[in-house]
């Protein structure tokens, strides 16, 4: 395993012990969205790559079901053990999560309708090549991409600390994960350079909940700090 997939690999692991991971509301705003963007039909196949703690992929076998399956791929032991148990949680019997590489791991041409990957794209040490293998996995002509990513720069702070990092000669240290596809433009074309067609890319911002609480204790309309979205859906025609 690269270096780089045994980092995000320890981060999520860690992640996965905190006792609010279930219930993180960006990352329930993420998982939301993408499944309205998504417009899962009952028995219609599906991976959820990163899957996380199935925020994505609990809701989507609810969809898809009679007749339809979802099966979510996530790099963290801890991370799918997590999901698992919302699995069982939920009662699903067409819902399965399993522990692996989505850079790595291997399905057959034409398997899934949908493939989903909410906030997973940044995570990928080789993201061109891994959206031209989920491209593979995806029923031609009516299989689809359906993914999110936060936009370039995450907020001011990291713009700064990235400008300042290849002003000092240091980018190659600290370059910023979301450059290639934070942009509207960035990501189409992305996914046109992996063979995507059908593209829609759509930006969103939502405060972050911090800055939201904050505002609603206070009656702040100043409070204004938000987190710019873009939302991918793409045909493997």
């Amino acid at each position: 395993m690269a270096q780089a997939s045994v980092l995000v690999r320890q981060s999520f692991d860690a992640l996965s012990h905190l006792p609010d991971v279930s219930s993180d509301p960006v990352s329930e705003q993420l998982a939301r969205r993408t499944l309205e963007f998504a417009q899962l039909r009952v028995g219609e196949q599906v991976l959820d790559v990163a899957t996380g703690v199935g925020l994505v992929l609990v809701p989507a076998a609810r969809a898809v079901y009679p007749g339809g399956s979802v099966q979510g791929l996530d790099i963290s032991q801890g991370m799918v053990e997590q999901a698992r148990r919302n699995v069982a949680a939920a009662g699903l019997t067409n819902a399965s999560v399993a522990v692996g590489d989505v850079e790595a791991a291997s399905f057959p041409a034409g398997r899934f309708d949908v493939v989903t990957a909410s906030a997973a794209l940044p995570y990928m040490a080789d993201a061109a090549a891994a959206l031209a293998r989920w491209r593979g996995w995806l029923r031609a002509p009516s299989g689809r991409l359906v993914l999110n990513c936060f936009t370039s720069p995450y907020d001011p702070e990291c713009g700064l600390f990235y400008r300042l990092a290849a002003k000092h000669g240091l980018a190659h240290m600290f370059a910023d994960p979301l450059a290639q596809c934070g942009s509207r433009e960035g990501l189409t074309q992305m996914l046109r350079r992996a063979g995507f067609k059908g593209l829609q890319a759509f930006r969103e911002e939502f405060l972050r909940e911090a800055e939201r609480s904050a505002a609603e204790r206070l009656r702040d309309g100043s409070v204004h700090n938000s987190v710019g979205v873009l939302y991918g859906v793409a045909h493997a025609v």
